[in-house]
């Protein structure tokens, strides 16, 4: 009897300690989502921390160096801006106005250092707006 409660014991033991390391490893690798404005407004808790940001890329603000290979442009959730920079040449389909997700740091300097890029293409699911559902 003895025996088996030890045997559980160190069994108990084992699987805690295994799901503590499971923790302490992956929440290192976690990465947050936050919007421009949580960004934008988040102050110095924000900066030097590792998240991604979904937002709009504002018309006309894509500048590229081709000198330095500098990447730098504006995203917008409609409501705060903040600048990004880049260290790569644009993605395809990178344009004005598209849809994005950035994933990097933001800087005390106020500027989100990039370091992936994911273009979101519009859904060929959505509906043609030409289609009208009202029957004469």
């Amino acid at each position: 009897m003895v025996k088996k409660n030890i045997s559980l014991i160190i069994g108990v033991i084992v699987i805690v300690a295994c799901l503590a390391v499971a923790a302490y490893t992956l929440s290192g690798s976690v990465t947050v989502y936050k919007t421009v404005s949580e960004i934008s407004l988040g102050g110095s808790d924000v900066i030097g921390k590792p998240y991604n940001i979904n937002g709009t890329v504002v018309n006309g603000s894509i500048d590229w160096d081709k000198d330095d290979m500098v990447l730098t442009f504006k995203l917008t959730d409609e409501k705060e801006i903040i600048n990004v920079k880049y260290p790569k040449p644009a993605p395809n389909n990178f344009e004005d106005g598209r849809t994005v997700v950035v994933y990097g740091v933001y800087t005390k300097d106020r500027v989100f250092e990039a370091n992936q890029i994911l273009v979101k293409c519009p859904s060929k699911y959505a509906p043609d707006e030409s289609y009208s559902t009202n029957e004469v």
